[in-house]
């Protein structure tokens, strides 16, 4: 495999280059700067697209009522559209707006294969109004899937969501990894080798994008490796 200090390198070129030359889509921007508004507004505190503003976004997620359906639904948009432009500014790849299954993009790809609470902690799902919003409450946004360079995709509005009501059984929300379906063992494998974490950790946005960091790393290496063997052939 290459060294992780050069794959991170690489991961971080391509990044700043996606960033300069393409900022996204214009639907996901103006949700992803609503969420800027939003938390401005409470927290007096302004998102600038970087990872490091994580714990801001998991702090402000904390606050959100869960009785407000309606909010709550334009809180996940929002929120998730921010939370897919930090993870593609920084690893790249691009966002899938349309509601049919992903395309195939990434090594090996055969299909995907979701990975989700079988290879996260046993955690029994909680009552939340976000599994009882009605489906017109739920902006198409939350539909939008962010699939990175890897082959790993995921709707960021999911993970915001789960990182809400710390569970991911939610009806109308996918709050599940994609993974390609020749890598999946491998994927957990790298999992179950992760140090144990709490709850709150597994569910934050500031988890989520750490493990999407250390899963991108490892399949772009396993997949570098490949392609020198085959050129090697």
């Amino acid at each position: 495999m290459l060294p992780l200090d050069r794959l991170r390198r690489l991961r971080n070129t391509a990044a700043v280059i996606a960033d300069d030359v393409d900022m996204g889509p214009a639907p996901v921007r103006s949700h992803a700067d609503e969420a800027v508004r939003y938390v401005q507004a409470a927290l007096g505190v302004e998102l600038s697209y970087d990872s490091e503003t994580l714990p801001v976004l998991d702090h402000y997620l904390r606050t959100v009522p869960e009785d407000r359906p309606e909010a709550l639904a334009l809180v996940i948009a929002t929120a998730g559209a921010y939370f897919g432009e930090v993870m593609r500014r920084h690893l790249g790849g691009r966002w899938q707006l349309s509601t049919s299954a992903p395309d195939p993009v990434g090594p090996d790809l055969v299909g995907p294969d979701p990975v989700g609470p079988d290879l996260g902690p046993d955690l029994d799902p909680k009552p939340s109004s976000v599994a009882q919003t009605a489906p017109s409450a739920i902006p198409s946004a939350t539909t939008w899937r962010l699939i990175l360079p890897s082959g790993i995709s995921c709707s960021p509005a999911g993970l915001v969501a789960a990182a809400i009501v710390m569970h991911d059984d939610i009806e109308d929300l996918d709050c599940n990894f994609e993974v390609p379906r020749v890598l999946r063992a491998t994927v957990e494998t790298v999992l179950a080798r992760m140090s144990d974490v709490t709850e709150e950790e597994y569910y934050s946005l500031c988890g989520r994008f750490d493990t999407m960091v250390h899963l991108q790393d490892v399949l772009l290496s396993i997949a570098a490796q490949r392609k020198l063997s085959a050129q090697s052939q």
